[in-house]
């Protein structure tokens, strides 16, 4: 399987204020690595940039796991699309 380029546009409401991550990537199932750079539009009070890390580690990363022993990663398991979504809770919040 080849490295896989990525293009990353999204938006959600954080601490109620509409924030917007562009970015690009590149994953590679090969060598199960990821690496993106995202944008972001603002850094709302409260919110914490780490958010992102937790979100590719928790959702993206198995996307290009390495496949060994016969187990398969997201990216094969959905024939390259699948869709993932994570909530954060901003009740304990912290400042970058």
């Amino acid at each position: 399987m080849h490295d896989v380029d990525l293009e990353i546009n999204c938006a959600r409401m954080i601490n109620g204020e509409v924030v917007t991550a562009k970015g690009s990537g590149r994953g590679s199932v090969d060598r199960g690595t990821l690496g993106i750079d995202l944008e972001f539009s603002s850094i709302p009070d409260g919110f914490s940039i780490f958010c992102a890390s937790q979100w590719t580690a928790c959702c993206s990363t198995p996307t290009f796991a390495i496949e060994q022993d016969g187990g398969v990663n997201m990216l094969t398991l959905s024939k390259g699309r699948y869709r993932c979504s994570r909530t954060f809770d901003g009740s304990s919040r912290s400042r970058v």
